[in-house]
């Protein structure tokens, strides 16, 4: 029996979503892993250790490509209409919002 047109449109759409998840998931593990590898061979160094900035780079590096990923990955499912909510992220955004609001009024009252 063969597959009305619909389902066999989403069935490939899936596949090719879940073909660019794994591409995606792999590609920033690679990267986070190879950053990884990096610094902590640089702390294992007299130079590495007091280059503080260079270990800071790298941790910003990971976060960059992990925050990507999940972006990626969160727009992949919300295509398929499923909405991925991080509370915590939220949470951030909300207590950073709030401290942009304080910095303005303590700067205006402060001229």
């Amino acid at each position: 029996m063969k597959k009305p047109i619909n389902e066999t449109t989403t069935d490939q759409t899936l596949l090719i979503s879940l073909e660019n998840m794994s591409c995606t998931a792999l590609g920033a593990l690679a990267r986070i892993r190879g950053i990884a590898k990096c610094a902590l061979r640089a702390m294992e160094t007299d130079s590495g250790v007091r280059d503080l900035e260079a270990i800071a780079e790298a941790l910003k590096a990971i976060i960059l490509d992990a925050d990507m990923a999940h972006n990626d990955v969160g727009c992949e499912a919300e295509n398929h209409g499923i909405q991925t909510i991080d509370k915590d992220w939220e949470r951030r955004l909300h207590v950073m919002s709030n401290r942009q609001v304080i910095h303005a009024v303590t700067e205006r009252a402060d001229s």
